[in-house]
């Protein structure tokens, strides 16, 4: 499946092209959501930004966003700090709304900075990415910087050097050790004594926060201006699927004192992806069709060129349920995944009236496993229902209106009555 699969560049993102894959040779659109009107407001203390975040194609849930800044070194970029707003917005078609946001940047910081915005579903799906410009930092420059491009990961059990890159996606299994190794180097004025902090979340930054149990990590001491190699242990989660686990080095007074370095790497095991889902309506009527579509992806350690080779999925089926605001069921539904096919279309006969509905689908293996499911809640907007009791509200009023304008005429009738006679 995966190597019937190609992904557009990044660039079209940007520019507001719908995202595309390309599947067995046709274009497929599996998200039209973007960022436009992007500006930075002003750069004092916090950074103000103002953006629309907009949609046009179907209805498009968990929608997320984040700043990153970005510096430009001798020709490279480096992310120097990112914030994932918790906000999750569920777009409708052809809607769009307005945004602004604060941003804190470390206060470290000196120097000219590219600022990113950029969105994303919880999957980690890419779904806009846009640059409002620069902005000019002047922080005090006290912190310990870990130098990106030093950085690589190695697997303990491997030979000394064998390395692979942060964003290399090496899968290792359950009972293997993966080792951060970076430079770091000490900008204070004084000497200082750190130890790593790791946050660990679901797929890519975008996703949730998952617990670990934290590995035994000892103290590291820089003097002023001194230059260290750091290794750590990356402290890994219990269930197969990809991974972003961030480091930082805290004081002890847990305080961060360093800028943030990310990991990318595969825990190896049956999982599946939902990547992205949709709806074609934000409502439906009884008798209606519903059309439901989702990206998804097999094994997460199922890519080109893994360490230990691609997890069989076997067969695996969808769930698709989808509920009104009452919870009752408007469709409920099994089928299998065609396992040559990132796409998955599926046309539902609706059974009731369905508004502000609620659709959930899950992914199972052929032993009844949930790999992985997704959920969303969306309102309903100008739907016909609705609308047809707004219009029958007037009627409500028609008798008593019409018993008064009945007695009026009456009454007017009958002086009409009394001046002909007189």
């Amino acid at each position: 499946m995966k190597k019937a699969i190609r992904f557009i560049s990044g660039t079209f993102i940007v520019l507001g092209m719908p995202f595309l894959v390309f599947a067995e040779g046709e274009p497929i659109t599996v998200a039209t959501v973007n960022i436009y009107d992007a500006q930075i407001v002003s750069q004092d203390n916090d950074i103000k930004l103002t953006f629309d975040l907009s949609n046009r194609e179907q209805v498009q849930p968990d929608v997320r966003y984040a700043v990153e800044l970005i510096k430009q070194t001798n020709g490279q970029q480096t992310m120097v700090d990112e914030k994932v707003y918790p906000e999750v917005v569920n777009l409708g078609e052809n809607q769009t709304i307005k945004k602004q946001i604060d941003y804190q940047a470390p206060k470290y910081l000196a120097g000219e900075f590219e600022v990113w915005l950029t969105a994303r579903n919880q999957s980690g799906l890419t779904l806009s990415v846009v640059n409002p410009g620069k902005i000019t930092l002047k922080g005090d420059n006290q912190y310990v910087e870990i130098l990106a491009d030093s950085c690589y990961m190695k697997v303990a059990s491997e030979a000394e050097g064998k390395k692979y890159t942060l964003n290399q996606g090496v899968d290792i299994k359950s009972d293997e050790k993966l080792i951060a190794n970076c430079e770091a180097i000490n900008h204070f004025t004084n000497s200082i004594s750190v130890v790593p902090s790791f946050k660990t979340n679901w797929r890519t930054s975008f996703g949730q926060d998952i617990q670990t149990a934290p590995a035994e990590q000892t103290t590291l001491i820089l003097a002023a201006g001194e230059k260290k190699q750091i290794q750590y242990e990356i402290p890994k989660p219990q269930i197969p699927q990809a991974y972003d686990t961030t480091l930082t080095l805290k004081d002890p007074q847990n305080q961060d004192v360093s800028n943030p370095i990310t990991f990318h790497y595969v825990l190896r095991g049956l999982s599946a992806t939902i990547q992205n889902l949709r709806l074609d309506k934000d409502y439906y009527q009884k008798g209606d069709t519903a059309k439901a579509s989702f990206f998804w992806s097999a094994s997460a350690d199922n890519f080109p060129d893994s360490r230990l080779g691609a997890t069989d999925n076997g067969k695996m089926t969808a769930n698709i349920t989808i509920k009104n605001s009452q919870g009752q069921v408007c469709v409920a539904t099994q089928k299998e995944l065609n396992q040559n096919s990132a796409i998955a279309d599926y046309t539902l006969p609706i059974s009731a009236d369905c508004n502000n509905p609620q659709i959930a689908v899950n992914i199972q293996d052929d032993k009844g496993n949930v790999l992985d499911e997704k959920g969303f809640d969306i309102k309903s907007k100008n739907a016909p229902v609705l609308a047809q009791v707004v219009a029958k509200k007037p009627q409500l009023n028609f008798w008593p209106g019409g018993i008064i304008a009945g007695i009026v005429l009456l009454f007017i009738f009958s002086l009409v009555l009394i001046f002909i006679r007189r």
